[in-house]
């Protein structure tokens, strides 16, 4: 875990702001510069745009009294694509952009999901146990205090 943020907050903005003076050197500095402002002014004009269509589908899905549970995570990977965008990089934007695409965040919420069934284990607590649900044991629950170790 600790190897991943130190990837995320040291070598992520590191290669950036490297590929960002490559970019300059070829391009020179104030196009690179043209092309951060660029980057961001569409990236936000593009997540509003996302923002609001995920607003318009949230409020006509709970108008049909259901529950709107993939658009949560739409959301969230709106808000991190807005996000990354801020940051100045070609890394970042690329992958800020992709979060703003809703084919890539399909494709983003199945790995999501797929990772989650693979780490996260649901139990279901109550019910009674029978043929169709042998996994299911009724029981009863004391509670016994914590001893301090003082």
């Amino acid at each position: 875990m600790f190897a991943r943020l130190l990837l995320l907050f040291i070598a992520l903005p590191l290669t950036d702001l490297v590929l960002l003076l490559i970019l300059s050197k070829y391009t020179g500095v104030p196009v690179t510069i043209m092309i951060v402002v660029v980057t961001g002014v569409t990236g936000a004009w593009f997540a509003r745009k996302q923002w609001q269509w995920l607003l318009d589908r949230t409020r006509a899905r709970l108008h049909q009294r259901e529950i709107p549970a993939e658009l949560f995570s739409d959301g969230f990977m709106i808000l991190l694509g807005a996000c990354l965008l801020i940051t100045p990089g070609l890394l970042t934007d690329l992958a800020g952009f992709s979060m703003l695409i809703p084919r890539c965040r399909q494709w983003y919420r199945s790995r999501l999901n797929s990772w989650i069934r693979e780490k996260v284990q649901v139990v279901q607590v109550g019910g009674r146990p029978g043929p169709d649900r042998p996994e299911v044991v009724e029981g009863t629950a004391r509670e016994t205090p914590v001893q301090s170790s003082r």
